[in-house]
């Protein structure tokens, strides 16, 4: 920087005291003028450089408080949320069926049945195997004259006497038949009432007439209701 020389005073003013102004050409070798100081001017740069880095940190304070009470303001806000969040969706459970385990089949053997031996029914003994042939004869003889009318004992053995047979065989016939007399009497007296009209006792005489016994007489008039 080139340092201009001071102005020249007025007119009619004192100068000040000192060396006279050097005048070129005069006394030693021309030497530049002494320059001013500078450092006021150095302080004030220094000085405003300060308030602006001052303001400028103030500024950034600021802003890194405002930031961090953001920050702060935040957190509470998001933990908020974050408690009053409704809980996950669970997936369902799926219970799986119970697994039922069969007991093995057990085969059963087949009962043993035991087939009783076949047993053959009793023989029975032929009643009239050992009849003669006249008494087989005279036997079929009564079983004929009992199906078409009612006898007595002593009635069938004087018939078949009559039809050739003998008092043996007759006998033999009648007593083989198995008759039951109590039932020919009640026979008996039931047909002479189909034909002829009796008192009780008339009926009952009749009965012993033809060879019933008294009392099988009696039984067979009873059986009429007389």
């Amino acid at each position: 920087m080139t340092m201009q020389p001071p102005p020249p005073p007025p007119p009619g003013s004192t100068p000040p005291p000192g060396p006279p102004p050097a005048l070129p050409g005069n006394g030693p070798t021309d030497q530049p003028a002494p320059m001013r100081k500078r450092w006021p001017w150095v302080v004030g740069v220094i000085a405003v450089l300060l308030v602006i880095g001052v303001a400028a940190g103030g500024d950034a304070d600021d802003e890194i408080d405002a930031a961090a009470a953001t920050t702060d303001t935040a957190v509470p806000t998001t933990m908020a949320r974050s408690t009053t969040a409704p809980p996950p969706e669970r997936a369902p459970v799926t219970t799986a069926a119970p697994t039922t385990t069969r007991a093995p089949a057990t085969t059963v053997p087949p009962p043993t049945t035991t087939t009783p031996p076949a047993t053959a029914p009793p023989t029975t003994a032929d009643p009239f195997a050992d009849e003669s042939v006249s008494q087989r004869n005279a036997r079929r003889a009564a079983a004929d004259y009992l199906e078409f009318s009612a006898f007595s004992r002593s009635g069938l053995i004087d018939q078949l006497i009559y039809e050739g047979y003998s008092q043996s065989d007759a006998s033999y016939a009648v007593d083989a038949s198995a008759v039951d007399w109590n039932d020919q009497a009640a026979k008996s007296a039931a047909d002479y009432l189909e034909f002829s009209a009796f008192s009780r006792s008339g009926l009952i005489d009749q009965l012993i007439y033809e060879g019933f016994s008294p009392e099988q007489a009696a039984f067979g008039v009873s059986t009429t209701g007389l």
